[in-house]
């Protein structure tokens, strides 16, 4: 049995910093946002006690479909270059796409948002001699 009793990073926290340098992060949408923005999401996923493996939903919101697109494809570059590295903290494993960018109508007219899915497989933080 894995006797290691630390938490798994946050998926979202951990998206959330990898993510920002692109665009303001947030996890729910607020009722009024600056356009691009990008919303993250965990959306189910499991642990093997070593490896978490998390399905993340990470939707870009823009005011123009080029944006939102330009947006959704820099997400998808930074997120499978983080695979195999440390990152806030956690050690990301693998990442991978599971369902490709795809643009999904909104309630707003004025707003294009594409969504796209991945999987995040991170292991526990480092550990660093005081715990």
């Amino acid at each position: 049995m894995y006797a290691d009793q630390r938490p798994f990073p946050d998926t979202e926290q951990v998206a959330m910093a990898l993510l920002t340098p692109l665009a303001d992060v947030v996890v729910v949408s607020p009722r009024q946002f600056t356009s691009p923005m990008i919303q993250v999401r965990r959306a189910g996923g499991a642990d093997n006690g070593v490896t978490d493996t998390a399905r993340l939903e990470v939707e870009c919101i823009a005011f123009s479909r080029h944006e939102a697109w330009r947006l959704a494809e820099a997400v998808r570059q930074r997120v499978l270059a983080a695979g195999a590295t440390v990152h806030s903290g956690a050690l990301i494993d693998r990442t991978a796409v599971e369902i490709a960018p795809q643009q999904i109508p909104d309630d707003n007219v004025d707003i294009r948002r594409v969504v796209a899915t991945y999987r995040v497989s991170m292991r526990r933080p480092l550990r660093t001699g005081k715990d």
